[in-house]
C-alpha cells in the first residue's frame, strides 16, 4: 500500500474541495415563511409567493422555481384548471392587477386595467373566466364583492354575481354553486367564540338562493370536494383550527387534522382531490385524503444564491402597518416601544419566533423607567 506525501495529500484534498463548491452552492436556501399556495390541477406541483415573487415546485418538496421576476410584488398564484397556465396578481404597472403565464415560466399577459384593482380567487371550471374579489363603489366595511373576469380577448364589463359581500371563494365543478365565508375576525384570532365568528355559505346560481352552511364557531376557507358533495374547510372546534370535512347531505362533520397547537391556515385543493396542502407554522404541508391520516411537511429550498436579509429594520408609524409589512426569511424579529404614560414608564418588548423546529424560541420583554412629565 502507498502512502501519498503530505503535500500531495494537501493538494488533492484542496482539487477536490474546490470541485465540490457547485455542488455545494447547488444546496440553495431553505424556503419559509411563504404564503398564497396554490395546487397543480393534478396533486403533483404547488405554486406559491415568496420574497415577492411566484414560485413553484414538487408537491413533495425540493428545489422551487422562480417564476417570476420583477421588482413589483406578484403574488396570489392560481392554476388553470387544465395545469397549463398560472394567473397571478401583479404590481408592475399599477395597481393589483391580473396577468396570466405559462405554467413553466415565461412571458405573462395582462388581463385586467381597473385602477381599483382585484383580488385573485380561482380560475371558473370550464377555464374561460377568473373568479376575482373586486371593492369598487362601496366606501364603507364589506364592500368586495365576486366578479368573473376573462381569461383571454378584450374584457367585457365585470360580472358581479351578487350584491353583497363575501370571501374566500370556492366554485363546485359544475361551474352552479359557490361557498364563500362571511363575517369573521382576523384569523390570528385564536379562541374567538362571539357573534362575528367566520361563516360557511353556499350560493346557488341556478335559483339565485344563498344558504347558511356553517357558523356558530370559526369555520374559514371552505374548499369543493371534486364530487360536489362534500367540502372541506378549517374549523376551530377545540380553539385551534384544523382540517375539518363536511357532507352536505347528511350535514356529517369530522376532523381531519389533529394539530394542538397553533393552526391550520390557507388551505388548497387539487381539482382533481387527491391532495390538499396548507400552511401551518412557518412551512408548507400536504396531505392525501384517504391514503394517509398524518400530513406531511413540504421542504422547499430556492436553488443557487439567493440572498435572504437575516435581519430587517422598519419603522412603523402606525399599528396597521404591522398588518401590512412581512417579513421573509427562517425567523421573525421585532422590536417595538409603548409608552404608558399612567404608569410613567416606557416598554421594550423583543419578539424571537425563529424557525428551528417551528417553534418559538421564546419572548423577551424589557422594561425601563423614566420621568415623564
Amino acid at each position: 500500500m502507498t502512502v501519498l506525501p503530505s503535500a500531495t495529500m494537501r493538494r488533492a484534498q484542496f482539487i477536490l474541495w474546490v470541485s465540490l463548491l457547485p455542488v455545494l452552492a447547488l444546496a440553495g436556501v431553505p424556503i419559509r415563511l411563504a404564503s398564497d399556495l396554490a395546487v397543480s390541477p393534478n396533486g403533483k406541483q404547488v405554486a406559491f409567493f415568496w420574497k415577492g415573487d411566484v414560485w413553484s415546485a414538487p408537491i413533495k418538496g425540493g428545489a422551487a422555481r422562480q417564476l417570476t421576476r420583477h421588482p413589483a410584488v406578484d403574488r396570489q398564484p392560481a392554476w388553470s384548471p387544465d395545469g397549463k397556465q398560472i394567473a397571478f396578481v401583479s404590481e408592475r404597472e399599477g395597481g393589483k392587477q391580473v396577468w396570466v403565464m405559462p405554467a413553466g415560466g415565461g412571458a405573462p399577459r395582462k388581463l385586467t386595467l381597473h385602477t381599483e384593482g382585484f383580488v385573485l380567487e380561482e380560475w371558473m371550471p370550464d377555464g374561460k373566466g377568473l373568479l376575482t374579489s373586486i371593492t369598487r363603489d362601496h366606501f364603507w366595511r364589506r364592500g368586495e364583492r365576486f366578479s368573473i373576469i376573462q381569461a383571454r380577448g378584450k374584457q367585457e364589463p365585470e360580472q358581479v354575481l351578487f350584491d353583497d359581500y363575501g370571501q374566500y371563494a370556492s366554485v363546485a365543478s359544475d361551474g352552479k354553486r359557490i361557498l364563500y365565508n362571511r363575517e369573521g375576525e382576523r384569523w390570528w384570532r385564536k379562541g374567538y367564540t362571539g357573534s362575528r365568528t367566520a361563516q360557511v355559505w353556499l350560493w346557488n346560481l341556478r335559483d339565485k338562493s344563498h344558504t347558511k352552511l356553517l357558523d356558530g364557531e370559526d369555520a374559514r376557507w371552505p374548499l369543493w370536494k371534486p364530487d360536489g358533495k362534500a367540502f372541506y374547510y378549517v374549523g376551530a372546534r377545540d380553539g385551534v383550527l384544523n382540517l375539518r370535512e363536511y357532507v352536505l347531505a347528511t350535514k356529517k362533520d369530522r376532523q381531519v387534522t389533529r394539530f394542538k397547537d397553533d393552526s391550520v391556515v390557507f388551505p388548497a385543493i387539487s381539482r382533481d382531490g387527491s391532495v390538499i396542502a396548507f400552511r401551518h407554522l412557518f412551512d408548507f404541508y400536504y396531505l392525501k385524503p384517504g391514503l394517509a391520516k398524518k400530513p406531511v411537511k413540504i421542504n422547499l429550498w430556492a436553488p443557487g444564491d439567493v440572498a435572504v436579509v437575516r435581519t430587517q429594520r422598519r419603522v412603523l408609524n402606525k399599528a396597521t402597518e404591522m398588518v401590512q409589512r412581512g417579513w421573509a426569511g427562517s425567523g421573525v424579529h421585532c422590536w417595538w416601544r409603548r409608552v404608558g404614560h399612567g404608569h410613567r414608564a416606557a416598554r421594550a418588548e423583543s419578539i424571537d419566533q425563529h424557525a428551528r423546529g417551528g417553534k418559538r424560541a421564546g419572548l423577551v420583554e424589557r422594561r425601563q423607567h423614566f420621568g415623564f412629565p
